[in-house]
């Protein structure tokens, strides 16, 4: 996995905090977006890729803000 699409997911959840902090981003959502055309399996097993190498990167006060569900990811604005 890229690092644009990396960087596409992480700006997808803070954007959708932005706009809505209360509204969690669905994984399939976000998976469909930053991988467009592929089936959903693949979307899905990319995206959880991403997740897990993204997430052992990022700088502690950062990573403590996203929280992965099984069916959601929120960034988290209040800490």
């Amino acid at each position: 996995m890229s690092r644009p699409v990396t960087g596409f997911v992480w700006l997808r959840l803070l954007v959708a905090a932005i706009r809505d902090p209360a509204t969690p981003l669905s994984r399939e959502e976000v998976a469909r977006q930053a991988t467009p055309g592929l089936s959903r399996e693949v979307q899905l097993k990319r995206l959880r890729n991403v997740v897990a190498k993204g997430l052992r990167e990022m700088p502690g006060p950062l990573r403590d803000r996203i929280l992965v569900k099984t069916e959601v990811m929120i960034f988290r604005l209040e800490g």
